[in-house]
This record gives C-alpha cells, structure tokens and sequence, in this order.
C-alpha cells in the first residue's frame, strides 16, 4: 500500500505529454513527477495514516495542487474534518 504512479496521456493536438486532472492540465515532465509521489511516499504511510489528515484524500490533493497549483474543490462536509 502506498503511492503508486499515474499514466501520463499525450495531449491533442501536439505530441508533448500532459496530464489531465479534473479538466485542468500540466506540463510536468514524467521524471520530475515520479520524484514528487517518492517524496509523497515518505510521508503517505501506512504507519502515518490518520483518518482526518493523512489519508487519500490528502494524498491526492497534495498530487493536484503540485500538478495544477491549485487544491482539489472540497465539499461541504470538508469544515467538519477540519476540525477534527
């Protein structure tokens, strides 16, 4: 369990590769991506999961905001576990 990699999909029209997320796009090449989820890795363990704030979640919002720049859209229950 833990991190796992993403498939990079190659963008139309060009031939430059891009990831699409939730309809917003990057230019992050494969390398500097595969060293960022290491990174998220070291962090995203097993033994650090908490239900509230290290979870998948996290992970993924973590992933779409270095992919993006901006955080995944929360719903409204996202005030309630802040709390927690």
């Amino acid at each position: 369990m833990g991190a796992h990699s993403l498939c990079i999909i190659p963008s139309v029209p060009s031939s430059e590769q891009s990831l699409l997320l939730a309809g917003r796009h990057t230019q992050i090449p494969q390398e500097v991506l595969d060293d960022y989820i290491n990174e998220l890795s070291q962090v995203f363990t097993p033994e650090a999961y908490n239900l509230f704030t290290n979870n998948c979640n996290n992970f993924s919002n973590e992933l779409a905001t270095f992919l993006t720049g901006q955080p995944i859209p929360v719903g409204k229950f996202a005030p309630i576990a802040a709390q927690q």
